[in-house]
């Protein structure tokens, strides 16, 4: 097992323009482990498992760019990384 893992994955998601007025103007996305990614996408509590939480600014939104695109690190909750 590795701290340092390496994942190319990108996803697109529309947001309702609510989440540009938020106090914080930051979305927050839980990254998980799916033991069986083939059964459901709603993740189960029982078997799969929370690697950490990406936090993204949204402000940059407000001054008229059309989409974020990027690299976010993942921190973990467990290891504080």
């Amino acid at each position: 097992s590795t701290c340092k893992p390496i994942w190319n994955h990108q996803q697109a998601v529309k947001l309702s323009v609510e989440h540009l007025f938020n106090e914080k103007k930051t979305f927050i996305l839980k990254v998980w482990h799916k033991v069986n990614a083939d059964i459901e996408a709603v993740p189960e509590k029982s078997g799969d498992t929370v690697l950490g939480f990406v936090s993204i600014d949204l402000s940059a939104l407000l001054s008229g760019l059309q989409q974020i695109s990027g690299w976010y690190n993942i921190a973990d909750t467990i290891r504080n990384i």
